[in-house]
């Protein structure tokens, strides 16, 4: 079944597509970076895989996504089934959900490094990624793609799905971000660049983040028709601000009292001179 082409559903398409396009330009500006610092790591280094999957696979995902949406609504000669359209239509919240939890690890790892690896904080943050993915699937079970399904529902509205990732996803943004703030000002660290850096950094990809998760929860859960190239936008600021949370912490000098080993070149020690005491934390923030 093929979708009338009008002036709305081409605007969707160029919104997808101009997502598209900026996460190109991204890519390009920063390229070099991505090679001096990036490229150079060995294999070994877990940080080098997640900022690859980061940038690549959402550039990946999205032009999967404009070739599927031109074929439906230009009416290809080779037409997608429709089933096939089914599973595209699920794996876009499976597709955004994984992307959410690799921006999600790396804000983790650094705050879990300012607690210097406390336990606690890790089993929170462990729970807070089981339950994403426990809502994630719930949200899917109960909201799979109805006999009424057709082609044109790919192109208008988003899985209620999404209202389950969105606010599993939100939930995890304001937990990380207060154990971080809080961190910070205990740990009186504000004159510290590495951790300085972090904050702003962190602070930066919560509130694009946020903003643009609540935003498509509240299209979708409207069943508004911009719920679409808002999933591509999404997912275009997750990679942008993943991507550059790794680059900037790459970029910034290491002071006199803090060393980086060659097994592990993102971990960083401090020294905290707050009214605790003296201590060290073993900071191996991406």
């Amino acid at each position: 079944m093929t979708v009338m082409v009008t002036r709305l559903t081409s605007d969707l398409n160029m919104g997808s597509a101009a997502a598209i396009a900026f996460l190109i330009w991204e890519l390009l500006i920063t390229f070099d970076r991505e090679v001096n610092f990036i490229w150079s790591k060995p294999r070994s280094s877990w940080i080098k895989w997640v900022f690859l999957f980061a940038r690549y696979f959402p550039l990946l995902a999205g032009l999967c996504g404009r070739i599927i949406d031109s074929i439906v609504l230009y009416k290809h000669p080779i037409p997608i089934p429709l089933n096939a359209l089914r599973i595209w239509y699920i794996c876009q919240v499976l597709i955004i959900h994984l992307m959410m939890m690799g921006a999600e690890i790396v804000m983790m790892a650094r705050v879990y490094a300012l607690y210097n690896r406390n336990r606690y904080i890790g089993g929170v943050f462990f729970l807070l990624l089981f339950g994403e993915t426990t809502s994630v699937v719930i949200g899917l079970s109960l909201n799979l793609p109805s006999k009424n399904f057709d082609s044109s529902s790919l192109i208008t509205s988003s899985s209620k799905s999404f209202i389950y990732f969105g606010i599993s996803a939100m939930i995890s943004q304001v937990v990380i971000l207060a154990f971080s703030i809080y961190r910070y000002i205990r740990g009186d660290w504000k004159g510290v660049p590495i951790v300085s850096l972090m904050i702003r950094d962190g602070t930066l990809a919560f509130a694009v983040l946020f903003f643009v998760s609540l935003l498509l929860v509240t299209y979708t859960a409207m069943g508004l028709t911009y719920s679409t190239p808002t999933f591509a936008w999404l997912m275009n600021f997750i990679s942008t601000a993943e991507c550059r949370l790794i680059l900037n912490m790459q970029q910034i000098p290491v002071p006199n009292n803090t060393y980086r080993t060659s097994d592990t070149p993102l971990t960083t020690f401090l020294v905290d001179n707050s009214g605790l005491g003296e201590y060290r934390s073993n900071v191996a923030a991406p």
